[in-house]
């Protein structure tokens, strides 16, 4: 039995280690997105490379509101996961196996549904303008995104803490009865 606790406490490190590099990392994308996107606004050919390879200097030059609504969308969506990965270490830390059903951890959860269904809808908008775009400048102006995932791990994650919430009642109940 001793050795099931010594692996399940060395999984939660290694998967709080992992989520603060992936908020890390998404943080670090984000504003290296802001970064290039206010140089662009001075120095417009920076859109040819944002970032990784995104070419937006044609919608840079086509309308500033579009170019800047779209970086603004994809720096919205990289902070999300990264707050998101950021609550996930705060699950991992609060986390006891002697007692491991608590409140602070169930509204952790519904947080996160509640941040990955905004993300969803925001996505969405985000497509929304990828299609008018291309089909007014009849080129690619960005990438679609794909946010079907993410409507489903809202669902998924808002269902654990629900059955998380009725782990905390039977285990206030049985705390009660002891």
């Amino acid at each position: 039995m001793k050795s099931q606790r010594t692996k399940t406490e060395t999984l939660l490190e290694v998967m709080n280690i992992l989520a603060w590099l992936v908020a890390i990392t998404l943080s670090i994308k984000a504003f290296s997105f802001l970064t290039t996107y206010s140089m662009s606004l001075f120095k417009p050919e920076v859109a040819k490379d944002l970032y990784q390879g995104l070419n937006l200097y044609e919608l840079r030059k086509y309308n500033i509101y579009q170019y800047s609504f779209k970086i603004l969308c994809h720096i919205m969506i990289d902070l999300s996961l990264a707050y998101i990965s950021f609550l996930a270490t705060q699950i991992i830390s609060k986390i006891n196996l002697k007692k491991p059903f608590i409140t602070e951890v169930v509204q952790l959860l519904e947080r996160i549904s509640y941040i990955l269904l905004g993300l969803w809808m925001l996505m969405v908008i985000t497509n929304i303008q990828y299609a008018y775009l291309l089909k007014t400048l009849g080129s690619r102006q960005g990438e679609w995104i794909h946010g079907g995932p993410y409507i489903f791990m809202t669902g998924l994650i808002f269902l654990i803490a629900q059955v998380y919430k009725r782990g905390v009642e039977i285990q206030a109940d049985n705390d009660l009865t002891i």
